[in-house]
């Protein structure tokens, strides 16, 4: 198990692929934190791991929220420790075209997908840095939804997304932290409405 003795935080992590990347992680021999809004959802995940013999706690907080997020990882660091892994899947979809988007639904996007992965990443930065580096993994957009049409609050979150990668990468390179973006091939989900 190439992950014994890691802890992992996955937000998004209650179902579609955040669930999978949390499964996988376990897996391996992380210890694993699943954090997501739904609380049935959370606990489904976590039961999964605990069913395969690994260890897991459900965290139920909004990135989008920085006092919930603080919390997250508070809660993270007094159940396994800091995070090793990082890995930002806290999602929404919006499938519209761009005159037909309100201010509201634009804002829920960018709030959760790039404002979300923000401040997740912010707060585990001083953790990482702590305790020598870490890992940190964004969700991009996955390959079948880049420059689709319908697609444009999505889109622009998670060019958002790669852009403050980027940047972080540079960085925190000097602390050990790596911070990459995974662009997935297309999976089914729940979270696109409009569809």
């Amino acid at each position: 198990m190439r992950l014994a003795g890691k802890t992992a935080l996955v937000t998004g992590g209650g179902r579609g692929l955040g669930r999978a990347i949390a499964l996988g992680l376990a897996h391996q021999g992380a210890a694993v934190v699943v954090a997501a809004r739904s609380a049935d959802e959370i606990a489904e995940t976590v039961w999964l791991i605990e069913d395969s013999g690994q260890r897991a706690i459900g965290v139920e907080a909004d990135v989008r929220d920085l006092a919930q997020v603080e919390r997250l990882l508070q809660e993270t660091v007094h159940a396994f420790g800091p995070p090793h892994i990082l890995v930002t899947s806290a999602g929404v979809g919006l499938r519209r075209p761009v005159q037909e988007i309100d201010e509201a639904q634009w804002d829920t996007v960018f709030d959760t997908l790039l404002k979300g992965t923000f401040l997740t990443a912010r707060a585990t930065i001083p953790h990482m840095i702590a305790q020598g580096g870490g890992n940190m993994l964004f969700l991009g957009a996955p390959l079948d939804k880049i420059a689709v049409p319908g697609f444009s609050a999505y889109y622009s979150a998670k060019c958002g997304v790669e852009g403050l990668a980027k940047v972080m990468a540079k960085e925190l390179r000097r602390h050990g932290i790596n911070v990459n973006v995974i662009h997935p091939g297309g999976f089914a989900d729940t979270a696109w409405s409009g569809d």
